[in-house]
């Protein structure tokens, strides 16, 4: 016995075979993978933790010899500054609005933890940046206060917050009366440097 299909529905299968098709096309084609951004002028892929060190301080301040900030999971730059549009306190850079704080032709060196977990500072200073309203420079401050503060307080303190490690080797704490240089993120003992790249305006 011959079924016969009336017009309504062969065009509602063919309609079916339509909508389906593509769907389970769709779901068997894997998403594309996201492009990791790299630093500029170089190969080198930024990774969430790097510590960007330059030797000169942001727009001359002379207080603290050098300057740092963090890659976040964003990979914004995380950092505090005493320039006028962060208020003197903590901000997130783009990495070429980080570029051009810095004199044009001023070399930004990139430095990796070894042993530390980088990833977790990097969560810390990226929940933690805001905290830091006021740029101040004193040995009468704890290495705990987050405000005031200055950049390389702050990045120990991503790491020692976020990590759990004195990244100076010299067994500081948050109740430590003591200054933190930016130079203390390039002891090759702690950390490795994986390349440079110059600021561009």
């Amino acid at each position: 016995m011959k079924t016969k299909l009336s017009i309504k529905t062969v065009l509602a299968l063919l309609l079916s075979l339509i909508l389906v098709i593509p769907s389970a096309y769709a779901s068997s084609t894997p998403p594309p993978a996201e492009i990791t951004p790299t630093y500029p002028g170089t190969n080198t892929k930024m990774v969430v933790g790097d510590v960007l060190y330059s030797n000169k301080s942001l727009y001359g301040s002379a207080a603290v010899v050098g300057h740092v900030g963090i890659v976040g999971s964003d990979y914004r730059i995380y950092h505090v500054t005493p320039v006028s549009d962060a208020n003197g306190g903590g901000i997130n850079d783009t990495i070429e609005t980080y570029m051009g704080r810095h004199n044009a032709g001023e070399k930004i060196a990139v430095y990796r933890a070894r042993y530390f977990d980088y990833t977790k500072a990097a969560k810390w200073a990226e929940q933690n940046y805001w905290r830091a309203t006021e740029y101040s420079i004193s040995v009468l401050d704890k290495l705990g206060t987050l405000d005031p503060n200055y950049c390389s307080k702050f990045i120990w303190q991503a790491f020692y917050f976020g990590g759990g490690v004195d990244v100076t080797g010299k067994n500081l704490g948050p109740n430590t009366y003591s200054l933190v240089y930016p130079l203390n993120f390039t002891y090759d003992q702690y950390f490795a440097r994986i390349t440079s790249f110059t600021a561009t305006h």
